[in-house]
């Protein structure tokens, strides 16, 4: 036992270790990651050259080149009247050392609205680092799995399995007629991936059920995520909503929340 005992705490150490560099490695990730959608939520098309993959900023003609592209393209899409609500990176980031190289999979999260509808699209970042895992570089995940992406790298491997793309989301057109009393649903953690498929059920059962709407939801900024996604009641249906909200809830095996009314 004497000789043991040391053996299972070193042991214990180096999982431990592990633990916090693995911890670390998705904070930087998700820290880098957010700077992309914050800059393209803000109009700043020079950071999002920045951390985008030299291959797609060669591919474009340099970094002046690209950030010209973005620019006519963000002004195109708002053009068409599309107006970008929310970009969000989600927790469950994958990231694996593959060769002399870090990869990651980063799940993002895209809110627009456009003629009264409200658009949810899900899809991923795929990101690039040395053998440090220090900084990223990122591309869509979707344009390695395209047939332009065997042209934009050619010799691209990877142990992460790419999903595909989700299809967006069309949520109803918002409503007017609603009630003075609105609910919230209160977590102090959730992470944003599951927030999403929430909101997109309750939107619409409440529908369903005439008894008001999803408005949406938001994450905290602290470490720990708080989660708040807004209701909209059509009358006086708080009792009903609720209750409506709690059945669904447990359906899809989630506890821990509180109930915020405001008047």
């Amino acid at each position: 036992m004497r000789i043991v005992r040391p053996l299972i705490i070193i042991g214990f150490l180096f999982i431990c270790q592990g633990i916090v560099a693995q911890n670390a490695l998705h904070e930087r990730i998700k820290t880098q990651a957010e700077k992309i959608a914050t800059a393209v939520f803000n109009g700043q098309y020079d950071t999002v050259v920045k951390y985008t993959h030299p291959n797609i900023v060669a591919l474009a003609g340099g970094e002046d080149a690209l950030l010209s592209m973005l620019k006519i393209q963000m002004a195109e899409i708002e053009n068409q009247g599309v107006t970008i609500d929310q970009i969000e990176v989600g927790d469950s980031i994958v990231a694996k050392r593959y060769k002399d190289e870090y990869h990651a999979l980063v799940p993002k999260m895209m809110t627009m609205s456009m003629d009264g509808q409200r658009i949810m699209m899900k899809s991923y970042l795929f990101g690039f680092s040395d053998a440090e895992g220090m900084d990223w570089t990122f591309v869509e995940a979707d344009e390695l799995t395209s047939p332009m992406g065997a042209n934009l790298f050619p010799d691209f491997e990877t142990n992460i399995e790419i999903p595909k793309q989700g299809q967006p989301i069309m949520i109803d057109e918002f409503e007017d007629d609603s009630g003075d009393i609105s609910l919230a649903v209160f977590w102090e953690y959730l992470e944003i991936d599951k927030r999403h498929a929430i909101e997109t059920k309750l939107d619409k059962v409440l529908r369903a059920n005439e008894l008001g709407y999803c408005e949406g939801g938001t994450n905290g900024l602290n470490p720990v995520s708080e989660v708040t996604i807004l209701l909209n009641l059509f009358g006086e249906n708080q009792q009903q909503v609720m209750e409506l909200v709690d059945q669904e809830l447990t359906k899809m095996g989630l506890d821990g929340y509180d109930w915020l009314i405001y008047e």
